[in-house]
C-alpha cells in the first residue's frame, strides 16, 4: 500500500489512471512562491534593461533564451491558446524593445523565427518521445488551423528575414535559418525536463539536455567554416552557447519552482510523460486531446 501511494505521488496518477489530487500548498510555501516569482521577474528585467557594456552581452544571450522559452510555452503552456499567443507576443515585444543593433522589424522577424522553431521542436520532440516510449495514447495534436497558422507565421518571418536583412544570396538566408535551428533545438531540449514525473526521469532528461547542448557550439563552428570560410576561434562560440544554456536553466527552474509553490502548473498536465503500454492492454478510456496551439 505504501508503495502504491508513492507511485501515485510520483506519477500524479492513481492505479485506475485517474489523476491524483495534490494537497494545496500552505501559506508559507505560497509566500515563498510569490517572493521567488517576483525575484525571478526582477532578475530577468534587470538583465534585459542593463545598459553597461558588460551587461549588454548578457542581454543578448538572455534574449535568445527567452525567445526559446516563449516557443516552448506556446506549445505546452497551461493556459488557453489565445493567452499563450499573447504571452509570446509580449515576450517578443519586450526583447525587441531592449535589444540594440537592429531595426524593429528585423528583430521581430529574427526572434519570431526562433520562437516558432522552438515551438515546432517542442511538439515534434514530445510526439517522437511518445512513440519511442510506446505511450498508451497520443495526448497532443495540432488542429489543421493551428498548424497552418504556425507555418504561415514561420514562412512570413523567413521571407521578411530575407528582405529586411539585405541578404543578396540565398545561402546567407539559409545559414541564418540553420543557425537558428541549431540554437532553437539546443535551447528547447533544456526545457524538456519539465515533462518528467519522477526524479529518475528528471535526471535522465537533464543529462540528455546537457548532451544535446554540448555538441551545438562545434556544429555551429563547423557551419561557419563551411559557409564563410572564416577562422573564428571556437571559444567565441562556446561562450555564447554556454551562456544561453545557463540562462535557459535560470529561466526554467525558478519559474517552475514558483508555480509549484503557488499550486499552479507551468505546462498542461497532458504533456507530462504518460504510462507505457502494459503487457496486457488496459480497458480503453477516453483521453481528452489537447491542441498545442489553437484549442484547449
Amino acid at each position: 500500500m505504501a508503495m502504491e501511494a508513492e507511485i501515485e505521488r510520483a506519477t500524479g496518477e492513481t492505479e485506475d489512471g485517474a489523476a491524483a489530487v495534490p494537497s494545496a500548498p500552505g501559506w508559507q510555501l505560497r509566500a515563498l512562491g510569490v517572493f521567488s516569482l517576483l525575484a525571478w521577474a526582477l532578475l530577468i528585467l534587470a538583465g534585459l534593461f542593463s545598459s553597461t557594456a558588460a551587461h549588454r552581452e548578457i542581454d543578448e544571450h538572455l534574449t535568445f533564451s527567452l525567445c526559446a522559452f516563449a516557443g516552448f510555452y506556446l506549445a505546452c503552456g497551461n493556459i488557453r491558446w489565445w493567452a499563450r499567443w499573447l504571452v509570446v507576443g509580449c515576450i517578443l515585444l519586450l526583447v525587441v524593445f531592449t535589444f540594440e543593433g537592429l531595426s524593429f522589424l528585423e528583430e521581430m522577424t529574427y526572434f519570431g523565427v526562433l520562437a516558432m522553431i522552438s515551438a515546432g521542436f517542442t511538439f515534434a520532440g514530445r510526439m517522437i518521445l511518445s512513440a519511442v516510449r510506446g505511450e498508451s495514447s497520443p495526448r497532443q495534436r495540432f488542429t489543421i488551423f493551428g498548424l497552418m497558422l504556425a507555418t504561415a507565421i514561420t514562412s512570413v518571418c523567413a521571407v521578411a528575414m530575407n528582405q529586411q536583412f539585405g541578404l543578396e544570396e540565398g545561402s546567407a538566408v539559409g545559414f541564418l535559418i540553420v543557425l537558428l535551428f541549431l540554437i532553437g533545438f539546443a535551447m528547447t531540449a533544456q526545457f524538456a525536463v519539465i515533462w518528467a514525473r519522477t526524479k529518475w526521469e528528471i535526471l535522465a532528461f537533464a543529462a540528455a539536455a546537457i548532451l544535446v547542448a554540448f555538441p551545438t557550439p562545434f556544429l555551429i563552428w563547423q557551419l561557419i567554416q563551411l559557409t564563410d570560410g572564416s577562422t573564428m576561434p571556437l571559444e567565441d562560440i562556446l561562450y555564447p552557447i554556454g551562456m544561453m544554456t545557463f540562462f535557459t536553466w535560470l529561466i526554467l527552474y525558478p519559474l517552475w519552482f514558483s508555480f509549484h509553490a503557488l499550486g499552479w502548473k507551468l505546462i498542461h498536465p497532458s504533456w507530462k510523460l504518460g504510462p507505457r503500454h502494459a503487457t496486457k492492454p488496459a480497458a480503453p478510456r477516453e483521453v481528452k486531446e489537447v491542441d498545442v496551439l489553437m484549442e484547449d
